[in-house]
């Protein structure tokens, strides 16, 4: 773990990406692992992880390199690991490499003759977020995926994100 943040934190240097607005996004598990191997082992550091300006523990159970959205038919709203989705382990991106564009709904505006609990007007209201990376700036941004589990000896691998 320590030789592949130390591998993409190098090739960052070396396309000259900007040290001091590096996100690093790690599961808490592997972070864990991280700060006990330093202490295990005092020859050995984790000081790579001060390449980071921050870093942010994101739950196994949100950190998935394809998911599915369930619709509003099911009963299980919300989004799900997809069949052919891998686990992430670490995700790097330079701040300035994501553009996020906000968008706002306002779908529908309730009377208060439609309500019968409030004597107010109602509104249901929505924001959501398109995110972009930037082209030129791709080499901001490194992705360390679990390898996927094939359901048969038959099944072909396909070809793994960028990164380590």
């Amino acid at each position: 773990m320590l030789a592949a943040l130390r591998k993409v934190t190098n090739a960052m240097d070396e396309a000259q990406v900007t040290p001091g607005s590096r996100y690093l996004f790690i599961t808490p598990t592997l972070k864990g692992v991280l700060d006990d191997y330093s202490l295990a082992n005092p020859n050995m550091s984790n000081r790579v992880l001060t390449r980071f300006c921050r870093v942010v523990e994101v739950p196994q159970a949100r950190f998935y390199t394809k998911i599915t959205l369930n619709s509003d038919d099911s009963e299980k709203l919300g989004y799900a690991k997809a069949a052919d989705g891998r686990v992430i382990n670490f995700m790097v991106v330079e701040k300035y490499v994501v553009i996020k564009f906000d968008k706002h709904v306002a779908s529908r505006v309730f009377s208060p003759d439609e309500l019968e609990n409030l004597d107010s007007y109602m509104m249901k209201y929505r924001k959501y977020g398109i995110v972009e990376l930037m082209d030129n700036k791709l080499a901001g941004v490194a992705v360390s995926a679990a390898p996927p589990i094939w359901p048969s000896k038959s099944s072909q691998p396909q070809q793994t994100l960028g990164g380590p």
